[in-house]
């Protein structure tokens, strides 16, 4: 997917602005936008599902605030690593490391013990997807358009973040169960694994 795309035309002077929307920015968007529709969709039936099963409010709050504590450990030394072993290596693999978590939610429903786990598992590896993506997405700006270029980016976490709750619990009611929403979640990571390597 991600190539570092330099075809400038024409010299400093002239009066043609950079190419912004090049096809690899684009993709960038979009599996950032489907990555995080997926969490979100997560993220608001989550804490219902836990409770669902009789555990109390301190354990759904934590099962889901350990997703976010060990993302954030992880990140600095993720950072590093996007430089060290290259943006497009790192950005597969945690693609890939999010679908296998998103897909063993099923697994591992009934068990809190392994729901915190697998939580920050999926932690680890959302760190190193939006990290790696924004990463990559900043590269492929050019220069002179990068306030432009990430702004229209960071729309796509916004328009995510309005849907994902919303269609997450709609998934919800619509099936009536909670773990129905696990399986209809991980086709937006599914999407952007198998996209990406075909780039």
């Amino acid at each position: 997917m991600i190539v570092l795309i330099g075809t400038f035309i024409g010299s400093p002077q002239a009066d043609v602005q950079e190419n912004l929307w090049s096809t690899a920015f684009v993709f960038t968007i979009l599996v950032n936008f489907l990555a995080y529709l997926g969490n979100f969709m997560l993220l608001s039936t989550l804490p219902l599902h836990v409770l669902n099963i009789g555990e109390n409010k301190v354990m759904a709050g934590l099962v889901s605030g350990i997703y976010y504590l060990t993302g954030f450990i992880a990140r600095p030394k993720i950072g590093g690593l996007l430089d060290q072993k290259g943006r497009k290596l790192i950005m597969l693999t945690s693609l890939t490391v999010l679908l296998l978590a998103t897909l063993s939610y099923n697994a591992v429903a009934y068990s809190v013990i392994l729901l915190l786990i697998l939580r920050a598992i999926h932690g680890i590896s959302w760190s190193a997807t939006t990290t790696s993506v924004s990463t990559i997405a900043s590269d492929l700006i050019p220069a002179s358009r990068r306030t432009e270029g990430m702004g229209f980016f960071g729309i796509s976490n916004s328009v995510a973040i309005a849907l994902g709750p919303g269609l997450g619990l709609y998934v919800l009611e619509h099936y009536n169960y909670i773990i129905q929403h696990f399986n209809f979640s991980h086709y937006f990571i599914s999407y952007n694994v198998f996209s990406s390597f075909q780039r």
